[in-house]
């Protein structure tokens, strides 16, 4: 616990300590990264219909990081703690007929007094992300392509780490 209060400390006076404008201050954040994987049957995933399922996912990513903002706005994530997501990066690897989409979520605390509560959000946050009822059905439309199923039916936690932007 003690070592985790020192990192937080420390984070947080890098943070404060690369600000270059006055107008930007950086706060310390957690970034969550999760990736699942998805098949199209019986066809090879075509170069034209990845762009679209990426665009897809990315566009079911961002409403998904929405509602989970809604949901803490209205306390039922991150009891107790002020904190918001922000969509990160979304990228896809694609083989054959099966592609796997990485992606992540900065969590960051509403002012720097709840840092540890930006972790402990984290993990909310994190959860919310990984169930597949919270996205938008059909979490891939993919219009003009072949049907996606994502198997598993629920998103792998890849790992998490504080950050600080700049």
């Amino acid at each position: 616990m003690l070592h985790r209060i020192v990192v937080a400390v420390v984070l947080l006076l890098v943070c404060e300590a690369v600000a270059e404008t006055p107008l930007i201050i950086p706060r310390p954040h957690v970034v969550v990264v999760l990736n699942g994987t998805y098949t199209t049957s019986p066809d090879v995933i075509t170069f034209a219909c990845s762009e679209v399922y990426m665009n897809d996912f990315r566009n079911s990513f961002e409403i998904t990081v929405g509602r989970a903002n809604d949901a803490i706005e209205r306390g039922q994530l991150c009891v107790g703690s002020l904190a918001n997501g922000i969509p990160g990066d979304v990228s896809q690897t694609v083989s054959g007929s099966v592609a796997r989409v990485d992606f992540g979520t900065a969590v960051f605390p509403s002012d720097s007094n709840s840092i540890r509560g930006a972790e402990i959000c984290s993990y909310d946050v994190q959860g919310f992300l990984q169930t597949f009822s919270n996205w938008p059905q059909p979490i891939i439309p993919g219009y003009g392509c072949p049907p996606v199923t994502f198997t598993p039916e629920a998103f792998d936690w890849v790992k998490s780490e504080w950050g600080c932007l700049s």
